[in-house]
C-alpha cells in the first residue's frame, strides 16, 4: 500500500531494522529514514521519536503486555519528542480525554499535538451493476455515499471506528463482516461479501485502502466497491508541528 501511493519513495521492509537501514543507505542514498512502529528499537540511534496515541483507548488498560496493550511504563513517553493523539474528535465529550491529557503532560517532556481523521474516497473499482449511476453518485467525494445503502468490510486494527466514520457520512449500513488485522482475503471470503451485499440490496461495497492491496485482483464485483482513506488534520498548531520536525532534522 505505501509502494503504491509513494511511487517515487524507496520503501525497504525487513525484520532486522539495522539491516534494512543499511541497505537503504547503501541503495538510495537518502537524506531522511522513516521507521514506521520503532519506539522500542533501543538500539537505533535516531533524531526525533513522535508516538501516536489513540485517543478512543489511550492507554488501553493501563498494563503492560500480556496482562494488557502497553509495551512500556508510561514513562517511556519521556523519550518522545512529541506526542500526536489521532482521532481527537472520535468523542463528543472532551471530559472523556482530560485525564489522558494531563496524564500525557505529565509524562512527556515534549509536544503535545492533537489531530483527527478527516475521511475521502481514494478510489472507485466499478461493479457489473450500474445502479450507482442511477442513484445520481457521480461526485468522488465522501458525501456521496450520504443516503446510500452500503455493505462494509474491513481487516484492520480499528473495525468498529471504519464503520463509524461511514455512520458519520450518514450511510445507511445494511450490512458489515469485519476481519482481523492483516487480514489475507480468501476467494469464498469475497464471494461471501459479494452474495451479502446482494442479498441485502447495497448500492455499494465499501472497504479501506489497506484491504484493497489484498484484493484487487477480485473483478467480479455486483456492484461498484469504494475504496476509503483519510487524511490526518491537526487539530491546532500544524505550524509549530512543522518548526519541531525542521528543527530537529536541521532541514
Amino acid at each position: 500500500m505505501m509502494a503504491q501511493a509513494l511511487p517515487d519513495v524507496p520503501i525497504v521492509v525487513g525484520a532486522d531494522r539495522h539491516k534494512a537501514g543499511r541497505r537503504a543507505v547503501r541503495d538510495f542514498s537518502p537524506d531522511v529514514i522513516i521507521l514506521d512502529d520503532a519506539f522500542q528499537h533501543l538500539k537505533l540511534a535516531r533524531d526525533i521519536d513522535l508516538v501516536l496515541v489513540d485517543s478512543s483507548r489511550p492507554f488501553g488498560n493501563g498494563y503492560l503486555l500480556p496482562a494488557g496493550e502497553l509495551r512500556e511504563p508510561l514513562r517511556a513517553l519521556q523519550r518522545a519528542d512529541a506526542v500526536i493523539i489521532t482521532r481527537a474528535d472520535l468523542e463528543n465529550k472532551p471530559d472523556k480525554m482530560k485525564p489522558a491529557w494531563k496524564m500525557l503532560a505529565v509524562k512527556t517532556e515534549g509536544h503535545v499535538f492533537t489531530t483527527r481523521h478527516v475521511p475521502k474516497i481514494k478510489r472507485i473499482v466499478s461493479g457489473k451493476s450500474p445502479r450507482s449511476l442511477k442513484n445520481g453518485a457521480g461526485n468522488q467525494g465522501p458525501e456521496m455515499l450520504a443516503g446510500q445503502r452500503v455493505f462494509a468490510f474491513s481487516g484492520v486494527a480499528k473495525n468498529d471506528y471504519f464503520l463509524y466514520m461511514l455512520a458519520r457520512l450518514k450511510c445507511r449500513i445494511v450490512g458489515s463482516q469485519e476481519f482481523s488485522d492483516h487480514h489475507a482475503y480468501s476467494p469464498e471470503n469475497l464471494q461471501a461479501i459479494c452474495q451479502q451485499a446482494q442479498e441485502l440490496e447495497a448500492d455499494f461495497l465499501v472497504t479501506t485502502e489497506k484491504d484493497l492491496v489484498k484484493i484487487e485482483t477480485f473483478t467480479n464485483w455486483p456492484v461498484d466497491l469504494v475504496v476509503m482513506d483519510v487524511d490526518l488534520v491537526f487539530e491546532s498548531d500544524e505550524e509549530g508541528f512543522r518548526l519541531l520536525l525542521q528543527r530537529k532534522l536541521r532541514i
